[in-house]
């Protein structure tokens, strides 16, 4: 997605915003413990906060999107804990371009996805 977006966009100095925040990981402020989890915010329950080695409530770290450096960026959308059939916003200072990821269509909307009802 950030090759195809930089290149409609001519540029490298852009952003891929998500469409919701992503819980990227938890850390324990206590013992720094961290705990990588890339998934929909409101998907984790407050139990899960608690760090397992120590039981003091980490600190939740989210994402909502992507500028080129980031240490996920070899990670595949769907493992970024993105839905299928997404819709995701490429930005620069001046241009904006949106991208619908289709391929998921099928799966996600049955048979509304070829026309019928």
């Amino acid at each position: 997605m950030w090759q195809r977006a930089s290149s409609d966009l001519a540029s490298s100095e852009l952003t891929i915003e998500f469409s919701r925040d992503i819980l990227h990981k938890l850390v324990c402020p206590h013992c720094a413990a961290e705990e990588i989890l890339f998934a929909p915010v409101g998907s984790v329950s407050y139990e899960a906060g608690r760090c397992p080695a120590d039981g003091h409530m980490r600190v939740v770290h989210t994402l909502h999107g992507y500028e080129g450096r980031e240490s996920f960026g070899a990670r595949k959308l769907s493992e970024l804990g993105l839905p299928p059939f997404d819709i995701f916003t490429a930005r620069t200072a001046s241009r904006e371009f949106g991208y619908l990821l289709a391929g998921d269509a099928p799966a996600v909307l049955g048979p509304l996805a070829q026309g019928g009802g």
